[in-house]
């Protein structure tokens, strides 16, 4: 497939769905829900934590080829991470990952989004012990 607004590595993220999907909650899983009411597009991301470190993670997007592919890259990166390694990743890294478009860059800035409120979830579970954590952003 070829489209001068998506790169090889969009393509490719965009048609990976190893990580697509939801659990249940559980004590174990922060899910967050982050949109961007401009374009519609919606980015779902859960990750299981075990022993402070992302186990595993899923995504679902509503939105274009473009952020269903930082869903899946977002997801794919998270794996095996800590919570002070979240808070290194950007969207600029995102979008240098994917060599996003320019007018597609508002993909990465809510795979950004989504990754802040993961954080923000990791910290209340930090503070208030294992729990589940359901948290949504409002654009």
């Amino acid at each position: 497939m070829s489209h001068p607004d998506y790169s090889p590595m969009v393509w490719q993220y965009f048609n990976d769905d190893r990580r697509a999907g939801a659990w249940p909650l559980a004590e174990d899983v922060i899910a967050v829900r982050a949109n961007t009411p401009g374009s519609r597009a919606v980015m779902a991301v859960q990750i299981k934590l075990i022993a402070d470190q992302v186990a595993d993670a899923r995504f679902q997007v509503y939105g274009c080829v473009s952020a269903i592919a930082c869903g899946a890259w977002l997801a794919d990166w998270l794996v095996g991470k800590d919570q002070a390694q979240l808070a290194e990743l950007t969207a600029n890294d995102i979008d240098a990952a994917l060599a996003l478009a320019p007018v597609k860059r508002h993909c990465a800035l809510l795979a950004e989004d989504a990754l802040g409120m993961l954080r923000s979830g990791w910290c209340q579970n930090n503070e208030v012990g294992p729990s589940t954590q359901k948290l949504e952003a409002r654009g």
